[in-house]
């Protein structure tokens, strides 16, 4: 009975080394699609760091200068609003200037060790290569629009209450016919919101589910409100263009110049 009994041992073992080798077979086949390379915690960090204080900063204060387009008593308004707040100093090395510290130092860490392997070539090479640039237009533009105000407030005694008439002054500024100024201020513009959209759309990428394609269009509309918004401002500033508000229209210089207003008729 055991002699028996070992030939159908032997074919029930059969059709399981069968499966086996069939499982073999589709592990194979599924090797052949490697999974995505990890990223490393520095660039996650990076990444993180640029989405959300950041980014958050750059909405907020788009937002506030945008209340020039009301005026000067609106934008002191907003402005003061913000200057009087207690714990303004804690808030802006915390949230503001730290992260960009380390985003400006380890955004020129990465673009002296190359771009990375996991991007593909063609368009996301090109636009990963644009990033990089306009990060360093972007350090440009936030140390010269330091300087005007920033700087001027804490070593030359610029009041809070002149920004209005400071940024007004300096974006009307011509040579040649030409407000570079307002000029540069627009491409400072143009290459931190680009900086802004896209590098959205790869912390999406880095950090949530959210499929490619929609992130794209998020951040491309983001983007060009913000653009759009801040644009609008600097044209409002250089030319004296306002959207609300029932002041006079201020001239080319804005505060610094006085309103073309009728004088009264003189007694005999």
């Amino acid at each position: 009975m055991a002699e028996a009994t070992k030939p159908v041992a032997e074919d029930e073992a059969a059709p399981a080394d069968e499966q086996g080798a069939g499982d073999g077979e589709q592990g194979a086949g599924t090797e052949e699609k490697p999974s995505p390379p990890a990223i490393d915690r520095g660039r996650r960090w990076f990444s993180l760091s640029g989405a959300v204080p950041l980014a958050v900063f750059l909405v907020e204060h788009i937002l506030t200068n945008a209340s020039a387009l009301g005026g000067e008593s609106s934008f002191d308004r907003v402005v003061g609003r913000l200057q009087r707040l207690a714990i303004l100093p804690v808030i802006e090395i915390v949230f503001i200037f730290a992260p960009l510290a380390f985003h400006v130092g380890y955004g020129i860490k990465l673009t002296r060790e190359g771009p990375p392997k996991d991007v593909e070539p063609g368009l996301p090479q090109l636009l990963h290569r644009l990033l990089r640039i306009s990060g360093f237009v972007v350090l440009a533009f936030v140390l010269v629009h330091l300087w005007h105000l920033r700087f001027q407030k804490l070593f030359f005694g610029l009041g809070g209450s002149a920004f209005y008439s400071k940024l007004t002054l300096d974006m009307s500024w011509t040579k040649w016919g030409v407000p570079w100024i307002a000029f540069g201020y627009l491409v400072g513009i143009a290459a931190t919101t680009f900086h802004f959209a896209y590098g959205l759309i790869t912390a999406a990428a880095t950090w949530t589910r959210i499929p490619r394609r929609r992130a794209m269009i998020g951040g491309i509309l983001l983007g060009a409100v913000l653009f759009v918004t801040a644009s609008a401002t600097v044209v409002g500033l250089s030319t004296g263009m306002r959207l609300w508000g029932s002041e006079s229209q201020p001239g080319p210089c804005g505060s610094l110049v006085p309103s073309a207003r009728r004088a009264p008729p003189a007694r005999p």
